[in-house]
């Protein structure tokens, strides 16, 4: 059981659940939609006072969008499965 994590949201889809366009996203946030495509792929991560805008603008916790337990594994076959899904090539 997972405890001590929330539930993690990946920034891109907090983002298309709050009905925003990235250009428009972007654009609400004062960055271009280069840096937040750069966030959204995770090579880059903003600063501590932009991600508690983008928290409040996609009406998402910090936390479930930053710091939660992801809630996804790649498997061998380089696909993602639920982390309590029982991988083929254990045992």
């Amino acid at each position: 059981m997972g405890y001590g994590f929330p539930p993690r949201i990946s920034l891109k889809a907090a983002r298309m659940n709050a009905g925003l366009m990235q250009d428009v996203a972007a654009k609400k946030l004062g960055v271009s939609a280069n840096t937040l495509r750069s966030w959204e792929r995770g090579d880059t991560s903003p600063d501590m006072p932009k991600a508690m805008e983008i928290s409040d603008l996609y009406q998402y916790p910090l936390d479930f969008i930053f710091f939660g337990k992801s809630t996804l594994k790649v498997s061998s076959e380089n696909r993602e499965v639920p982390m309590d899904e029982k991988s083929d090539d254990a045992g």
